[in-house]
């Protein structure tokens, strides 16, 4: 995972949080908080948000069994639904 410089208490859990709600926590601008998820998703070599939360799951940063409630609970499934 890579190293990124911390600011003094401001760690906060972001996870299932939208943009606007963690620039307010941290009392910076959604424009600073796209940019940092950008870079992040540039140091990592990941193109899009699904890849980013694929690697937190593989990380252990977040439980996959979070990301169903997010999702408003749909679980993804490998299996074809037929009607």
């Amino acid at each position: 995972m890579p190293n990124f410089p911390r600011r003094p208490g401001a760690s906060i859990d972001c996870r299932g949080k939208a943009n606007k709600q963690i620039a307010s926590e941290l009392e910076i601008s959604i424009k600073t908080v796209e940019k940092h998820r950008q870079r992040l998703m540039q140091e990592l070599g990941i193109d899009d948000i699904a890849g980013l939360t694929r690697y937190a799951v593989a990380a252990g940063v977040i439980e996959s069994n979070v990301i169903a409630p997010l999702m408003g609970g749909r679980k993804e499934s490998s299996q074809k639904h037929t009607d």
